[in-house]
């Protein structure tokens, strides 16, 4: 077993950084620059590279210990054959080292003694301390950001123009190309099918996402043509049409801080739930009282009532939903407060999802389902400090919009009869907890203000309490926020002007057909 002392560990970590830094620079021949076409042939290199001999039955032990020198710039294997010819052939490998990194004059003594002490150690090993091996590379050894600095060209390079961001969307890899690199789209497309495994079908985006909808056109650049994909986010599946709604990997460690914030006893209100990266786990894994979740896209609607299914199908997930049917089946099921033809009111129902506009789910559905639950739960003498109530807006493009929706929620009628219903302290102290995304120019100075516009234009409330946390950098200039904050049935209650848009929807209300689908 081969030990590293205390000192020379000290010695790794503190020149961590070099390490990470330092990588070599592979020279490919100049004529490669502009490739549009793919050539696999020319894309060969012959490297001398230096190499340590060791016993095969402790490689693994010197390659921990020179993990800061391996040649990891191309897909080369670590540990290479020595010549049939060699009498340690058998018994022996080379550890190929980074000449950019392993330079025998510049090792700290410390380590290079460590090194040494290592190959004396091993009696049959009469050969130099370090060899210099040359290595042939072909077109499969290289990594796709090698082919891409061989292809495209040094003027484009140096305007830091990125053609190695990707996005992975099950087996799709999504670009979203510069103009400066567009002549060079197909051959970028071919190049990734080739170095990353899982990667079926490759795609570019051409134009910028559809508020309507929340998809965007793309065009496909290389592999198959299903966009048909499965994925994996926070312990639960989801299947979706990648060409038909909107999905970003980027946003899933945003989707995990809020899912991990509700329990048992929460209520989420989705707004704008896409295809479920909120809703499903939500309610899946954390097993919340009741979500009601909306998207305007018929695909996203179709796959958010599959996904939370597919989500839930198994045996045991089917015996817990029984059951906690079972066990509300059995609770105090008061009178309805406002009793709406176009809304049924069923606490046993975890998981409602509607096909409407954000401002029509806002007036229509989260309305009623909200003073509902709280009578019912006001009923049958729940704990309320143990519960929040969540409303989530994840329409970036839109969404602060939407907020007015909240404001003259309940006419004066409505709210009397509120007011009747459920205990003063309860409506007093009842907050429904607001996370709303939207994007915001880098500069701080923007968020001001659209977090004043929350506070004196939309719920006139000047002590309105509102923290934004910042949640990914969409452009050079243009980032993504979450903006946080509670109000209550005085913003619902409120009597100034309602908004024309909010007055339409309870127009249209009353005469039209409301699309829903609750879970059986």
């Amino acid at each position: 077993m081969f030990v590293v002392s205390s000192l020379v560990k000290n010695l790794f970590k503190k020149n961590q950084l070099r390490f990470l830094k330092t990588k070599m620079k592979l020279s490919f021949d100049p004529s490669l620059k502009g490739m549009k076409q793919l050539k696999r042939e020319m894309f060969n290199l012959e490297l001398n590279v230096p190499a340590i001999k060791t016993k095969k039955n402790v490689y693994v032990d010197l390659k921990k210990f020179l993990k800061n020198f391996i040649f990891d710039s191309v897909n080369l294997k670590k540990f290479q054959d020595l010549s049939p010819e060699d009498p340690l052939y058998s018994t022996h490998k080379y550890i190929i080292l980074d000449p950019e990194k392993f330079q025998l004059e510049k090792l700290e003594p410390e380590i290079k003694q460590e090194i040494l002490k290592f190959v004396q150690n091993d009696e049959k090993n009469n050969s130099d301390f370090v060899e210099n091996l040359s290595i042939k590379l072909k077109y499969e050894d290289f990594k796709f950001d090698d082919v891409m600095r061989a292809i495209i060209p040094d003027e484009i390079i140096n305007e830091n123009v990125n053609v190695k961001g990707y996005s992975i969307i099950g087996h799709i890899a999504h670009f979203n190309l510069r103009d400066q690199v567009l002549e060079y789209k197909n051959i970028i497309g071919e190049v990734l099918l080739d170095k990353v495994n899982h990667i079926k079908t490759v795609v570019n985006k051409i134009n910028e996402i559809d508020n309507t909808y929340r998809n965007f056109k793309f065009e496909i650049l290389a592999g198959e043509k299903t966009t048909q994909v499965q994925c994996k986010e926070n312990g639960c599946e989801f299947k979706f049409d990648f060409a038909h709604v909107y999905w970003n990997p980027r946003l899933g460690t945003e989707h995990e801080r809020v899912v991990n914030l509700f329990n048992s006893d929460d209520v989420v209100y989705d707004v704008f739930a896409g295809v479920g990266p909120f809703s499903v786990p939500a309610v899946t894994n954390k097993k919340i009282s009741a979500c009601l979740s909306n998207d305007l896209n018929p695909h996203s609607y179709k796959y958010l009532l599959e996904n939370f299914k597919n989500n839930n199908k198994s045996k045991t997930k089917l015996k817990e939903l029984e059951t906690r049917k079972m066990f509300l089946k059995r609770s105090k099921i008061p009178s309805l407060i406002l009793p709406n033809e176009n809304f049924i009111f069923d606490p046993s129902e975890f998981f409602s999802a509607f096909n409407l506009d954000g401002r029509d789910f806002i007036r229509t559905k989260l309305k009623y389902h909200l003073v509902e639950f709280l009578n019912y739960r006001q009923e049958n003498e729940f704990n309320f400090n143990k519960a929040k109530f969540y409303a989530l807006m994840n329409l970036p493009a839109m969404s602060v919009e939407f907020l007015d929706s909240f404001t003259n929620l309940y006419t004066s009628h409505e709210r009397e009869k509120i007011n009747r219903a459920l205990k003063a302290d309860l409506i007093e102290n009842f907050r429904l907890h607001i996370y709303c995304y939207h994007f915001c120019k880098g500069d701080k100075t923007e968020l001001e203000k659209i977090q004043e516009r929350i506070r004196h234009e939309i719920f006139h409330e000047s002590k309105l309490e509102i923290e934004s946390k910042y949640v990914r950098k969409v452009a050079p200039n243009k980032d993504m926020y979450c903006t946080m904050f509670q109000i209550g049935f005085n913003s619902f209650f409120s009597n100034g002007e309602q908004n024309t848009k909010n007055k339409a929807v309870e127009h249209a209300d009353l005469s039209r057909d409301i699309k829903v689908q609750k879970i059986e």
